[in-house]
């Protein structure tokens, strides 16, 4: 009887443990993964193409990889707002998401193409055939305001007229320009159709692409800059920054 007991109190602990691991593994299976520093990033095949609208509701979001948090271009420290990316794909597009902590937003621009980099912006630099030559370059402001460039070499062949039709949503979690409140943040969410990419393009999902995104937060003072990946020359076009753009199906 004594061994009867003991069998059963064994037996009991077992399957404790088994309903523990199986609620672990249900509850990974609904949480995004998260990605730190490693030598890739990984984009997430989208069966519910994202409506570009800045709420980053779709399942797509939900499952793809949280990017993130950005560091200082050095790879060392963290800025004083976090900020986390999310990258998906389907046949069409490549679809980007940005969410920025920011209790000051700030915005003016409204003219395309226009200087976003002096004031608030997030960016993504890719290659998309990895030769480590020539890449684009778009970033979006608080305010929807796009900036979108393709260059030949390292900050050379620069070419405004490049203007993809690219769809791009923001949602803001505060007031613009107004530094006596405090906002939370803001989100912005970008389609980029592979067909509107310049240059030499290998597509998705065997796709040879390099990559890296940048955010730069203006603070009180001071400029932050981040990166997702780090930057040891401080250069956001330095092309030996970029790492694999993963598509996974």
């Amino acid at each position: 009887m004594h061994c009867m007991r003991r069998l059963s109190t064994s037996t009991t602990a077992f399957l404790f443990v088994l309903c523990a691991l199986a609620a672990v593994f249900a509850a990974c299976n609904e949480r995004p993964a998260r990605e730190g520093s490693g030598s890739s990033v990984v984009a997430v095949k989208c069966d519910d193409s994202p409506s570009a609208d800045g709420m980053l509701e779709e399942r797509c979001w939900k499952r793809a990889m949280a990017l993130g948090p950005f560091t200082p271009p050095g790879g060392s420290g963290r800025p004083s707002q976090k900020t986390i990316a999310r990258i998906g794909w389907d046949t069409a597009n490549l679809y980007v998401a940005f969410e920025c902590e920011d209790a000051d937003i700030r915005s003016s621009y409204h003219e395309r193409d226009a200087p976003l980099w002096r004031e608030e912006a997030v960016e993504i630099f890719l290659d998309t055939d990895a030769d480590g030559k020539d890449y684009v370059e778009i970033e979006v402001s608080p305010n929807r305001t796009t900036f979108d460039a393709y260059f030949a070499a390292r900050r050379a062949g620069r070419r405004l007229d490049w203007n993809p039709r690219m769809q791009v949503g923001v949602l803001v979690r505060g007031t613009m320009n107004k530094p006596a409140d405090h906002d939370i943040g803001w989100t912005a969410e970008i389609a980029i159709p592979f067909d509107e990419l310049p240059g030499k393009v290998t597509r998705p999902p065997r796709a040879g692409w390099k990559v890296n995104m940048y955010r730069i937060d203006r603070l009180k003072s001071r400029t932050e800059l981040s990166s997702l990946r780090p930057v040891p020359s401080g250069d956001f076009h330095d092309t030996s920054s970029f790492v694999p753009l993963v598509f996974a199906e």
